[in-house]
Parts: C-alpha cells; sequence; structure tokens
C-alpha cells in the first residue's frame, strides 16, 4: 500500500500537472457517456492506492452541502436533472483531479521538478505562485472544516475559512520564500512516469476513437 502509494509520489510534478489540465480540459467539451468513461479510466489509473480516492469520497462527504445548494437551485430554476449531473459528475472529476494532484505533490517536489527554469522574474513569480498555493489550500480546508460547524449558511462558511486563511499568508508566505532557496534537483523515476504517460496516451487514444466514431 505504502508502495504503490509512493508510485505517485515519484512522478514528475509537471508531468502531473500536465495531465491535469488536458483532462480537466477534456471532461468540459465532452459528453456524458465520454465523461463517464474518462472517470472510470481515472479511477482504474488511481486504484493502486486506495488512500487518493478515500480521500475522494471524504472530500465529497465534506462538501456535500454545496452539492445539495447545486441541485436545490437546479430545482428552483427549473434546470433540466440531467443538466444537473454531468456537472456534479464534472465537480466530482475536478476534485478527483485536484485530491490526486495535491495529495501526491509536495511543495518541494514541484520546486525541484522546475528546478531547470530559467532564473527569470517570470519563472519565479511562476513557482511562487503555485508554491503558495499548495501552501494555502490545506490551511483553507482545515478553517473550512473548523468553521462549518458553527454556520448553517455554506456560502458564509467559505467566506469566513478564506478570511481566516487570509491571516496566515505571512507563514505562507515565509514558507514559500524559504523553500524557493533550496531545491536540489532529484532522479527521474522512468516506471511511475511511465505509468503516468501510459495512462495519458491510452485515455486520449480511447476518447480520440469514442469520438471518432
Amino acid at each position: 500500500m505504502k508502495a504503490n502509494y509512493s508510485l505517485f509520489n515519484k512522478q514528475n510534478s509537471l508531468l502531473k500537472f500536465f495531465l491535469t489540465l488536458i483532462c480537466l480540459t477534456i471532461s468540459t467539451i465532452m459528453n456524458l457517456q465520454n465523461l463517464i468513461i474518462l472517470i472510470f479510466l481515472t479511477l482504474l489509473y488511481l486504484l493502486i492506492s486506495y488512500d487518493i480516492l478515500i480521500l475522494w469520497l471524504k472530500t465529497i462527504l465534506m462538501l456535500t452541502p454545496f452539492f445539495t445548494s447545486i441541485f436545490l437551485f437546479g430545482i428552483i430554476f427549473g434546470i433540466p436533472f440531467m443538466t444537473q449531473f454531468v456537472i456534479f459528475l464534472r465537480i466530482l472529476y475536478v476534485i478527483l483531479l485536484s485530491v490526486y494532484l495535491v495529495s501526491t505533490t509536495t511543495i518541494k517536489d514541484f520546486l525541484i521538478d522546475t528546478n531547470f527554469l530559467p532564473r527569470t522574474l517570470l519563472f519565479y513569480n511562476i513557482r511562487y505562485f503555485f508554491s503558495a498555493t499548495i501552501h494555502f489550500i490545506p490551511i483553507f480546508f482545515e478553517q473550512y472544516k473548523t468553521i462549518t460547524p458553527q454556520k448553517n449558511d455554506l456560502i458564509d462558511s467559505i467566506i469566513s475559512a478564506i478570511i481566516s486563511s487570509y491571516k496566515k499568508i505571512r507563514i505562507v508566505e515565509h514558507a514559500t520564500v524559504q523553500q524557493l532557496k533550496f531545491s536540489n534537483p532529484r532522479k527521474f523515476d522512468i516506471q511511475s512516469n511511465l505509468y503516468l504517460m501510459t495512462y495519458i496516451i491510452i485515455s486520449n487514444l480511447i476518447l480520440i476513437l469514442k469520438v471518432g466514431r
């Protein structure tokens, strides 16, 4: 179990970002049948690590009030059920990819994998932004879990969590700057990255053949 999970940890973070970007893009333009196929392929890809799938399910349960609000708005404004269902699946897929990316990519890994980029202000700001974002996300979810039981309104909970998280922005800034200073290269792991690239190729081929029919 631990070895399987480490397989994803060894993957190059830029390849994982590339995978996430591709899958998120194509998921927004495909129909329901192809979206289900894409989700199924991704679940198969992640099946070797139950930790990721369990964390995904926990995140979905935590966001149950959000999904309930979406369906209620859909009923109020007369949005067809199938349209709501497709939106629901797309959100679930976004959460799945986000959990995969965040839970298997440390800030240190990201900085190491992007260490080859030119030492310009532009690339420094790009690395700083992504590093700070990765730092900020866990803080936000921690604040959200703390505040949610105290409030009944979902939007109010989210706003309060953002405000509480922003108060810790100095901690994020300091941690990000420190890690940007120290990022030594790591070896490119062939096995884990080959598994990632195989998934990218197979999923895209299947979807291309499916759409081409």
